[in-house]
């Protein structure tokens, strides 16, 4: 869902931005699960040498990490969400607030 301001801009809600994050995440694991097919066709038709066999498996690590980080990083905790709050108010406002 996203909102429509008074000027006409859009801005995506919380909801899409998620969404967004875990349908990357979806095409990343895809796009992994693909090249590892790939790559055990190759190995069935020739001898592949052990490096390049490690290197796909390494390259499908290194995107699924990605993606998961990616998604960590979009979900944040209350916790996080309000120390950033705190860090972009005004110095009069953190004077009022008690920690």
């Amino acid at each position: 869902m996203s909102v429509t301001h008074a000027n006409g801009s859009m801005t995506e809600t919380r909801k899409d931005f998620g969404q967004a994050v875990g349908d990357l995440s979806t095409k990343a694991k895809d796009g992994a699960a693909e090249l590892a097919e790939q790559t055990k066709d190759v190995a069935r038709r020739r001898p592949v040498p052990l490096v390049t066999a490690a290197a796909a498996g390494l390259a499908t690590v290194v995107v699924a990490v990605v993606a998961v980080a990616r998604r960590r990083k979009a979900r944040q905790t209350p916790q996080q969400r309000a120390m950033r709050a705190l860090r972009s108010t005004g110095k009069s406002v953190k004077k009022r607030i008690k920690r």
